[in-house]
């Protein structure tokens, strides 16, 4: 019987492989916060559309 060993796809964007468990961690920081409402964040999108116009 012949086995395939399979590279496991990076949990990570371009060439910067992580592991499962910084993953995970990654993932508990996140849900703690910051959030914004609906508000705050159209005015961050202005502002950085703005800000991205400019140059």
């Amino acid at each position: 019987m012949k086995t395939e060993v399979k590279k496991s796809k990076s949990w990570a964007l371009e060439g910067s492989p992580i592991s499962i468990d910084e993953f995970k961690k990654d993932i508990a920081k996140a849900e703690k916060g910051p959030f914004y409402t609906p508000e705050q964040a159209k005015k961050l999108l202005a502002t950085w559309r703005k800000k991205k116009d400019s140059q």
